[in-house]
């Protein structure tokens, strides 16, 4: 738990925020609809529990607020009826219970952030797709799966925040040096990454992303063969802005502390399976004096 706020407080913000027209909260089963409704900018949807407790009468008003730009829904159910209507959304935070299709076409999204259960996310994020969203901030999918990102995922400069359970990025083209070019593009403002698989940070890489400030990274090599020094991790040292670092390795085969670098930037970093012996340790020690 990063924050709490006390119920009270939280019943007289929700309460001065309907009155302000800021945010609308409903539950689906509802028996009255809230006033103003369409014309609400902020719409949150409480899970329900049972499909048939639904008010269609609330449902159809839901489908009418065309000005909604944020939707929250924890309803699994109502998400894929809901979704569709509204065009212009910037924010959405939903489960995966409707067709991805109606995602790709929300094309002035911010930030999307849904539940993937039931579809291939991969056949979804094609460089096609994923050229729409070029206003996009914050890409988050919850699921235990991997996912594979196109190339022109270097190519958003606007993003700030991507957060997988498993990620394939692939490494980004040899920049020509010449100024406004595909391949010279970098994400000065991209802050999380999490969670890179097998990825390797080259030159290249570190260029690309100057300002990043959290990263998850994950290594497996089940069958042996590379050595983990071909993955660049030494070229981590030079993240000058980076402060939080998480290491998962699961490698067959010799791990050297001198396989990896870190940027005296760090605040925090966590190591699982890297085999470092405790007498290398104080390599790391400069963190707990930043």
């Amino acid at each position: 738990m990063k924050s709490c706020i006390h119920d009270l407080l939280r019943d007289l913000c929700l309460r001065e925020a309907h009155k302000e027209n800021f945010l609308c909260i409903t539950k689906v089963y509802d028996v009255g609809i809230p006033p103003n409704i369409e014309n609400t900018r902020r719409l949150g949807i409480h899970r329900s529990t049972k499909q048939y407790r639904y008010n269609p009468q609330v449902l159809n008003t839901l489908r009418s607020a065309l000005s909604t730009r944020s939707l929250v829904c924890e309803s699994e159910w109502i998400s894929p009826w809901l979704v569709p209507c509204l065009k212009l959304l910037r924010v959405l935070n939903v489960h995966d219970v409707y067709s991805p299709e109606d995602i790709i076409q929300l094309v002035n999204s911010r930030y999307l952030h849904f539940v993937r259960k039931n579809w291939d996310v991969n056949e979804r994020l094609t460089s096609s797709s994923l050229s729409q969203f070029w206003n996009l901030q914050t890409l988050i999918v919850v699921g235990y799966f991997q996912t594979i990102l196109p190339p022109n995922i270097w190519e958003m400069t606007q993003l700030r925040h991507l957060k997988f359970e498993k990620l394939v990025l692939p490494e980004p083209p040899q920049q020509s040096g010449r100024a406004g070019s595909q391949d010279s593009y970098i994400l000065e403002n991209l802050q999380t990454l999490s969670t890179l698989e097998n990825f390797r940070f080259t030159k290249e890489v570190h260029n690309r992303i100057p300002n990043i400030k959290k990263m998850k990274i994950a290594y497996r090599n089940d069958r042996g063969g590379l050595k983990l020094s071909s993955y660049c991790l030494k070229n981590l040292s030079n993240l000058g802005k980076l402060e939080s670092l998480t290491l998962d390795i699961n490698w067959r085969g010799e791990i050297s502390v001198g396989d990896f670098g870190f940027p005296h930037s760090l605040k925090k970093l966590s190591l699982r399976g890297c085999r470092v012996p405790w007498e290398d340790m104080r390599n790391c020690g400069f963190i707990a004096e930043t």
